[in-house]
């Protein structure tokens, strides 16, 4: 944020060894408050600008080859020195990742019902997006805990959130999220996917969790039928 928008937004600019700072609280003023107060301000002015998605992307996000004096540089060079930004750029260029992006677009806002442990532990999630964990090298699902409404619709609970101050949305609590793995990519030649979502979803699919559609389907799966061996 430069000097005078912060100036023009009351900010508090002070100067520490010649440097541009933010001023702490007055003496008795209560330190939280003032940090939520410049938070919404800042939130403010980033409002004021281009969303990232509209602004335009930088063009020389790579260091271009120096050539000192282009009028004193034969032709050869020039080519050579265009030959070179040119694959920098290209070897430097995003790409999107091979799994994390058919993982995001298979799974981002499925529900699905984790039928297994005790029962009262069991409940319907939605995700909300798809991660990766570097330290552990898998790409995980972030989930929060849903409930279905009067109307009918899958929402998360008021105690699974953080209301933002004024008309900020109110976001997910930490502590209630939740991740499964889907993809173990510690050998990127021999990523090994796992299938325990996919069989929620279907459970969720079949009526598991549904309060409304508890007479159709049972959260409980069925007791398995012991085997008696025949005594000799």
């Amino acid at each position: 944020m430069s000097l005078d928008l912060g100036r023009e937004m009351g900010l508090g600019v002070g100067y520490a060894r010649g440097l541009p700072r933010e001023k702490w609280p007055a003496k008795g003023e209560d330190k939280q408050k003032h940090i939520q107060e410049l938070v919404l301000k800042m939130i403010a002015a980033d409002a004021g600008t281009a969303a990232p998605e509209t602004m335009a992307l930088p063009t020389n996000l790579v260091r271009r080859p120096q050539m000192i004096a282009p009028e004193h540089t034969s032709a050869l060079s020039k080519r050579v020195k265009a030959e070179q930004l040119t694959a920098v750029r290209k070897a430097s260029a995003p790409e999107d990742d091979p799994v994390g992006v058919p993982l995001l677009a298979k799974y981002r806002m499925k529900l699905f019902y984790e039928n297994e442990g005790p029962k009262k532990e069991r409940r319907t999630y939605r995700i909300l997006d798809v991660r990766y964990l570097p330290k552990r090298s898998e790409w995980v699902t972030c989930s929060a805990p849903v409930e279905k409404t009067a109307a009918g619709q899958w929402e998360i609970p008021a105690q699974h959130l953080v209301q933002g101050e004024g008309n900020a949305d109110a976001v997910v609590k930490v502590t209630s999220y939740q991740y499964h793995v889907l993809a173990d990519v510690t050998d990127p030649l021999n990523v090994l996917y796992g299938d325990c979502v996919d069989t929620y979803i279907k459970a969720h699919e079949n009526g598991e969790g549904d309060p409304s559609r508890s007479g159709k389907s049972s959260d409980v799966p069925p007791p398995k039928k012991k085997k008696l061996k025949r005594k000799r």
